[in-house]
């Protein structure tokens, strides 16, 4: 599943029409809610964005990495022509990511990473959610479908991450995107989670 979710947006039937990077949901035109990011270099450069690493680099990722403002928590990548290739999000939490869910993480310097590279109900996908889940072993990442088709996906994390780029969902709230909620979130430490959006209008999007 790991590699396949590395790769899903290579898989020649997806169809959806990919025209925005946007993240992190809330009340549309507020905060940080539907947050535009740079789908070039170009415009990265311009919204501040910095380069932290590149394809010539000894980093274990692929393409050329910048961050906004030290802000980990959203690192664009870019390809060698200066167009957008995949996210990822830094943590640098201690106990987090649990050993049980590396990979997807691969540690660079003093952070963890999760990556996603770019290139059917309507609902949110969660690998192998259960009631009896164990927490350790929850696989951080979900995919949204709007009329059968992904136009949207997201982390979701067992830490309480900083980041005003990231969304922080209640106990009550669980039950309207997860089918079912595992019992062990009910005393797990905050949840910290991130919705990357891949069109330009998401907040017309029905899940």
């Amino acid at each position: 599943m790991t590699d396949n979710f590395y790769n899903l947006f290579n898989q020649k039937d997806m169809t959806a029409k990919w025209d925005g990077l946007k993240v992190t949901f809330g009340a549309p035109f507020s905060g940080n809610s539907f947050s535009s990011l740079p789908r070039s270099v170009h415009d990265a450069h311009k919204d501040g964005f910095k380069k932290i690493s590149g394809c010539d680099n000894s980093s274990p990722f692929r393409g050329e990495r910048y961050v906004k403002d030290g802000d980990y928590a959203v690192v664009l990548l870019f390809d060698k022509n200066g167009y957008i290739a995949g996210i990822q999000a830094g943590v640098k939490v201690n106990g987090y990511p649990f050993k049980e869910i590396t990979p997807p993480f691969t540690k660079d310097g003093d952070r963890y990473f999760m990556t996603a590279y770019f290139t059917n109900p309507c609902m949110h996908y969660w690998y192998d959610l259960h009631t009896d889940s164990d927490c350790h072993k929850m696989f951080p990442v979900f995919l949204l479908y709007n009329g059968g088709k992904l136009n949207a996906f997201g982390w979701a994390m067992i830490a309480d991450l900083k980041s005003p780029r990231y969304e922080h969902p209640g106990q009550s709230t669980f039950t309207a995107f997860m089918n079912e909620v595992p019992t062990c979130l009910r005393s797990a430490p905050k949840l910290s989670t991130m919705h990357i959006y891949l069109t330009n209008n998401p907040a017309l999007d029905l899940c």
